[in-house]
């Protein structure tokens, strides 16, 4: 183009300057990215719903057979997993509030320790010491009323939390070396990134667990329990420090570890409170609660002035579906576990109503067929199937419901839902987060590999990260043949 403009010069300088329109049979069908290739989805889609329209022979439920993209576009987005972020919808729907002067003050109090970190007053010209400080002077105001159980995050490598933590570090790669003299960073720099808010929650404990005039002035009436990243958590009443190897555990989710401490502080408490704003911790509350409890109980946020739940009559108003909510939760979306694209939450609490059942996922002793069985049956109810046992037959149901009878529009990959290899994978994830949850009041964990459960491992960055395992290539090639030979018919 600069060629033939330089050609006409000086004459031609205000002369129109063509432009070559590159078409998509110029460019080819993919392009190479690396080792892989890069298809336009959109295109190649668009192409079966053109077939379908001029009524060539095409074998749509062969293509639909595969995810005909590099990720299964209903669990996965471009950059990543799709996280539940409508989670607290299930709680919201479920929970039964009380009145913070009905639900009474609680004996023990057991504390989500990251969100607490959220809601305390970040001194933006401060140092870190000052903040700690403020740290301190909440927990010192529960340790009024009742024995405390400060809870924080763990942060193992190779975590199945690893994309859901990568998610919210986005905009924030800078690491600073913290110390209580360091001048306190901006919050969301602090608390959204892994390092730095492992060295925030190091220099905490370390400070509460070694504070003797905190102790003497917070510790004389109750004790506080703190966990950190050693295996066993720190008592502290006044001058006495020990070390609680009763409570002792390897769970990294602080989540697992909370109910888990709630559980295990029940016999010494008349009433119990649970620090928290979590989904995750609520669905195990009411999972446990129903089985082992019957002390009241509440759940409130760190935040002041919002809706405080009791537990109790959270269970007695939904017993008839509390056993199956915690599979279901995991297999419908949480931290560790993919959602589906357009499954909300409450079409999952309308499902176990209808009397689904899924008690084999996080049982360790079923086998994964049945698995497979349960978790198709209840994923293809909350897409409109009912009694179906194939999840690419529910994918080619849904599709043909989206198109109507003319198969003349296009509806959105991501509408439709995983194939059944792709399915597959996140039922291994939902199992394995799920046998954690139903087991997390005991030390004697099964020897399980994330690595036969959905994800792999990336040395690189020491994390792990959920497989996909869709075949793209095939299904491509099939549309692709087929567009060309009608072109050459026509």
């Amino acid at each position: 183009m600069l060629a033939d403009f330089e050609k006409d010069l000086p004459s031609g300088f205000y002369n129109t300057i063509s432009k070559k329109v590159t078409t998509m049979a110029v460019v080819g069908k993919s392009l190479q990215v690396g080792d892989a290739k890069a298809y336009d989805l959109n295109a190649i889609y668009a192409r079966v719903i053109a077939l379908l329209a001029s009524d060539y022979d095409v074998d749509i439920k062969d293509v639909l057979s595969y995810e005909l993209a590099p990720v299964p576009t209903s669990m996965f987005k471009k950059d990543g997993m799709r996280i539940a972020k409508g989670k607290s919808a299930l709680k919201n729907s479920l929970q039964v509030e009380v009145s913070s002067r009905n639900a009474g003050d609680a004996d023990v109090t057991v504390i989500d320790g990251s969100a607490l970190l959220w809601t305390i007053h970040w001194p933006a010209d401060g140092t870190v010491a000052d903040y700690v400080t403020n740290v301190k002077k909440r927990v010192a105001s529960y340790l009024v009323d009742s024995d405390v159980y400060l809870i924080f995050d763990r942060y193992d490598d190779y975590s199945i939390k690893s994309v859901t933590r990568d998610g919210r570090e986005t905009g924030v790669s800078r690491t600073h070396r913290l110390s209580l003299t360091t001048k306190l960073p901006a919050q969301k720099v602090v608390l959204s990134n892994v390092e730095n808010k492992k060295q925030l929650i190091r220099i905490i404990c370390n400070d509460l667990t070694g504070d003797r005039l905190f102790h003497n002035r917070s510790t004389e009436k109750h004790k506080l329990v703190v966990t950190g990243e050693d295996p066993c958590p720190t008592e502290i009443k006044k001058e006495d420090i020990s070390i609680r190897y009763d409570l002792e555990t390897y769970h990294e989710e602080a989540d697992i570890i909370i109910v888990q401490q709630a559980l295990k502080c029940a016999s010494e408490a008349r009433r119990l409170a649970v620090v928290s704003d979590d989904t995750d911790v609520f669905v195990l509350l009411v999972h446990h609660y129903e089985a082992k409890l019957k002390l009241p109980m509440k759940m409130e946020s760190p935040s002041k002035g919002r809706a405080v739940v009791d537990i109790q009559r959270t269970v007695e108003k939904h017993r008839d579906i509390v056993k199956q909510l915690l599979p279901a939760h995991a297999l419908s979306g949480c931290d560790t576990v993919a959602c589906c694209f357009g499954v909300g939450k409450g079409s999952v609490v309308k499902c176990l109503r209808a009397g689904y059942k899924l008690n084999t996922i996080g049982n360790v002793d079923a086998s994964f067929n049945d698995v497979i069985d349960q978790a198709t049956a209840f994923m293809s109810a909350c897409y409109g199937v009912k009694d179906a046992k194939d999840m690419s037959q529910t994918r080619l149901y849904v599709w043909g419901k989206k198109n109507g009878k003319g198969h003349t529009s296009t509806p959105n990959l991501s509408v439709l839902p995983p194939t059944r290899e792709a399915f597959a994978e996140n039922v291994k994830r939902a199992h394995y987060q799920a046998i954690l949850w139903r087991i997390l009041d005991t030390n004697d964990l099964p020897k399980l590999n994330p690595e036969d459960f959905g994800w792999k491992k990336d040395t690189s960055n020491k994390s792990l990260t959920p497989s996909a395992i869709p075949d793209v290539s095939h299904a491509i090639n099939i549309v692709m043949v087929l567009f060309e030979r009608q072109a050459l018919l026509t």
